[in-house]
């Protein structure tokens, strides 16, 4: 599997660890709850609706209600969300923390070139 997940639960928390591989872009689902992440390896560039980041671990930020992503692994990443809930099934915990629809703010085409000519960019500069 290119993305291997692995869940944990422990005192009212899931845990979530996602293997990204180098040269991969994410698009993320829409979050309906306000939580932690970890990047705990690899260099990414994190795009929202509000801004681009480029982010390397170890780093931390919280992903407010509504957030969706867009993610260029400039290499090998692990990304680890930590979300409150009661249930220990992944399925209903999904349920919980994942939007539906694309109501809230959406990333569109436009926004994936805007991402992907600032890596071509910052390549250009790193050469």
């Amino acid at each position: 599997k290119t993305n291997p997940v692995k869940h944990t639960f422990a005192g009212g928390c899931y845990v979530r660890e996602i293997y990204n591989p180098a040269n991969e872009l994410i698009i993320t689902k829409i979050h309906k709850q306000n939580h932690p992440f970890f990047i705990l390896k690899g260099k990414c560039s994190i795009l929202t609706e509000n801004e681009v980041k480029h982010v390397e671990a170890p780093y931390y930020a919280i992903t407010g209600i509504g957030t969706k992503r867009v993610v260029y692994c400039h290499t090998d990443i692990v990304w680890v969300s930590v979300h409150l809930t009661n249930s220990t099934n992944v399925e209903d915990v999904e349920e919980e923390i994942i939007a539906k629809d694309f109501n809230d703010p959406a990333i569109n085409k436009e926004d994936i070139k805007v991402l992907m000519d600032i890596i071509k960019n910052k390549k250009k500069l790193d050469n």
